[in-house]
């Protein structure tokens, strides 16, 4: 029976299945890089033979369908999920040929016996083969990706082929003979059976992709940075935001045809700009349910290529949420081939994915705080803007008002301007009440046993004087302690400096005026930090503090060591000497030796 008689519900399966047999014909490549690469072809070559079995037994012979064919493929349903598996299978086997070629493995000529069962170990010696030379970087590529793609790849096919015995059975003898009724009890059993074989495969198949297409991407981790920033968010702080007149419009769903919208949220330093984005961003994902993507510049500051890290960690996580996206990176992922993507291929990506979310909202707080090396920061606000033209996308920054970052978003290289700029700049009135309820909190903390009278006068006292800056307050709470008289805690807040400045210099003239000892302690433990690449934790610190680049002496005694850094060594020897210069970021919500410690960004 030729494929143009076939019914409508088998139409398609029968020149997948050729495809199919096509490509695996053409992978016969996993050989010699090991025993476990062997162990792997065998499981290969046995999936195959099933397949070849399966179609074989169902009626599929030659390239077509016999007249006496299992009646199963003429169900609607059953026809749908054979498409669909074999179509996977196809895309998976593309994937698989890709890969040996872009390892360059060694090869075989196929033969008729090959081409059902692989070469046994014990004869691999004898045949004669076509060799492929490969270079010691293949193998090391292959050793460190290649092997592992190769097995997880395998797992799926055996997966797709069990769907396929799932979904269509094979009886006992040739095709002919599978004409028969099937009891309908039996046959629902075996559709549910079907249907759960190919979520579960499909799942399975989608998460190694996804897999494959994050470590290609090569994003920092990010949900940390937005649960910290997130977590220090008080109720019925940041609503203010929805009234501005500025977001109205950012978020509204008319004029769509305007194209990009760009919101600049801006504003001296410590106005809490960063706990705002964090709220935002859940306020966009959970109650505008838009797709969302972001980025804080923390997790970020202390690596190369920082920009270009941008626009991965966005990718990735619309890769996460969107199966969309993530069949475009796969499709870029194998024409691009390597194991990180380069810089060129992740703005070309971002540009053919956000046309396919028009109402996805980029934002990235903190843009100040990435290093502007050769005028780096207006190149990748340049690149965003034409990444996003012709789009609905909105692009929602944060930062303070440094000239350049102003220019470069108010400039358009194009006549007349193909994105809106919208602008929010922060002042004393738009976080007033939020500072009020955050200085609240703070002296309800401090002052539990006091009467609310002695708070709400104490609190006010520290909003007013703050000027607007949420990051004042939290470096001044150190000096306040419940155990204080009224009187005390008075004159304390009266001397208390104005302004962060103030604030940083006081607490650098109480570090030059500690003893010789801990001053030398402390100026080398903000060296370390601010010279170092990356941002260390206690542990690293601790080490390193025990250097000595005196030659004369040994360069590590294990013996300088404290012996448990614990929280009573971390408040003495490190927090109280540095003061308000650092900063502690704890993963584990306990105070441990594994804890990221890094500079405080003095203007942030």
């Amino acid at each position: 029976m030729e494929i143009a008689g076939l019914a409508v519900g088998i139409v398609g399966i029968v020149p997948l299945y050729n495809a199919v047999i096509d490509i695996l014909g053409r992978v016969d490549a996993y050989k010699k890089f090991g025993a476990e690469t062997q162990t792997s072809l065998v499981h290969f070559e046995a999936a195959k033979v099933r397949l070849q079995d399966w179609a074989d037994s169902v009626g599929i012979r030659d390239g077509k369908l016999a007249d006496h064919h299992n009646p199963r493929l003429d169900e609607t349903k059953r026809a749908s999920i054979i498409r669909m598996a074999l179509e996977s299978l196809k895309t998976l086997l593309d994937e698989v040929e890709h890969t040996t070629t872009s390892f360059k493995l060694p090869t075989r000529r196929p033969t008729a016996k090959a081409d059902l069962w692989p070469t046994p170990l014990n004869e691999a010696g004898n045949k004669p083969e076509h060799h492929q030379v490969t270079s010691k970087m293949s193998r090391m590529n292959w050793a460190m990706g290649g092997r592992e793609k190769l097995n997880r790849n395998i797992a799926v096919l055996e997966g797709w082929v069990d769907v396929l015995y799932h979904v269509a059975t094979p009886g006992g003898g040739a095709a002919e003979h599978l004409v028969t009724s099937i009891p309908s009890e039996e046959n629902e059993a075996s559709f549910t059976a079907s249907e759960a074989a190919l979520k579960s495969t499909q799942e399975s198949l989608v998460a190694l992709d996804r897999r494959d297409i994050l470590e290609w991407l090569d994003a920092l981790k990010y949900d940390d940075e937005h649960e910290k920033h997130v977590s220090l968010h008080l109720n019925g702080t940041c609503e203010w935001i929805i009234r501005h007149p500025s977001f109205s419009q950012f978020t509204c769903g008319e004029n769509l045809d305007t194209g990009a919208r760009f919101l600049w949220i801006h504003g001296p330093a410590g106005f809490g700009k960063t706990v705002l984005s964090a709220w935002l961003i859940r306020y966009f994902g959970e109650t505008l349910e838009l797709p969302i993507a972001y980025c804080f510049s923390s997790s970020h500051a202390q690596r190369t290529e920082e920009f270009d890290s941008i626009v991965r960690t966005w990718i990735t996580q619309l890769a996460k949420n969107s199966i969309e996206v993530l069949n475009q990176c796969q499709t870029m992922h194998r024409e691009h081939s390597g194991r990180r993507a380069s810089r060129g291929v992740i703005w070309s990506l971002l540009k053919q994915v956000l046309p396919q979310l028009p109402s996805c909202v980029l934002t990235l707080d903190g843009l100040d705080e990435f290093r502007d090396v050769n005028e780096t920061r207006g190149v990748f606000l340049e690149e965003l803007k034409e990444a996003v033209a012709s789009t609905q996308v909105r692009v929602l920054i944060t930062s303070r008002n440094e000239p350049d970052i102003e220019a470069r978003l108010y400039a358009s290289t194009t006549q007349p301007q193909d994105y809106t700029m919208l602008e929010c700049k922060l002042s004393n009135e738009d976080v007033k009440s939020d500072l009020s309820l955050y200085s609240q909190a703070v002296v309800a903390k401090k002052f539990s046993k006091q009467d609310n009278t002695y708070r709400d006068d104490l609190s006010a006292q520290l909003a007013e004087k703050a000027d607007g800056m949420f990051l004042w307050i939290k470096l001044q709470q150190s000096q306040l302690r419940g155990s204080q008289s009224k009187n005390t805690v008075q004159r304390i807040v009266e001397a208390m400096p104005h302004g962060l400045d103030q604030t940083y210099e006081r607490n650098w003239k109480n570090i030059q005026e500690l003893a010789e000892p801990d001053r030398i302690r402390a100026i080398d433990i903000l060296r370390w930090l601010t010279f170092g690449i990356w941002g260390l934790t206690v542990q690293q610190l601790v080490e390193a503090l025990i250097i000595e680049v005196d030659e004369s002496s040994e360069v590590f005694c294990e013996d300088d060591l404290p012996a448990d850094i614990d929280v009573e060594y971390i408040n003495n020897e490190i927090k109280g000497l540095c003061r308000s210069f650092i900063d502690f970021r704890d993963d584990t919500e306990n105070t441990s030796p594994g804890m990221k410690i890094t500079i405080r960004t003095m203007m942030a």
